[in-house]
């Protein structure tokens, strides 16, 4: 069992790096930065941000792109929650949701900035 806190963090880091899949967002790198004690981590960029502040910015809702991000994140759950044992994403929420909204394609990820950033995915 994982106790400390540093383990945990990199057995989230080793979790990350292992899904694959064309909902979640890809993991490019990681490195811990020993001076300022956290660990650093590079994903995919999405230019329009996340759906929080899509949302904000673009008002006028479309229902057929609304269901079509609503099964891109369904699609995204069903991929985490099929692995043995399940990844349950526990901070699911609009701000990490992030949007190519050009052509309307969705990533679930973690843009947490605080600590506890990569507390967002555990494997029960």
């Amino acid at each position: 069992m994982l106790e400390k806190p540093q383990d945990i963090e990199r057995f989230q880091v080793h979790l990350l790096k292992s899904l694959n899949h064309k909902i979640i967002i890809k993991f490019y790198s990681s490195w811990d930065d020993e001076r300022n004690k956290t660990i650093n981590i590079i994903t995919q960029l999405f230019t329009s941000g996340n759906l929080r502040w899509y949302s904000k910015k673009h008002r006028k809702v479309d229902i057929k792109a609304e269901k079509g991000r609503a099964r891109q994140i369904l699609m995204g759950l069903d991929y985490l929650h099929s692995h043995n044992p399940p990844i349950i994403h526990e901070d699911l929420k609009c701000d990490n949701i992030f949007i190519n909204g050009n052509c309307g394609k969705v990533r679930i990820g973690d843009g947490s900035t605080k600590d506890e950033s990569l507390d967002c995915c555990r494997n029960t």
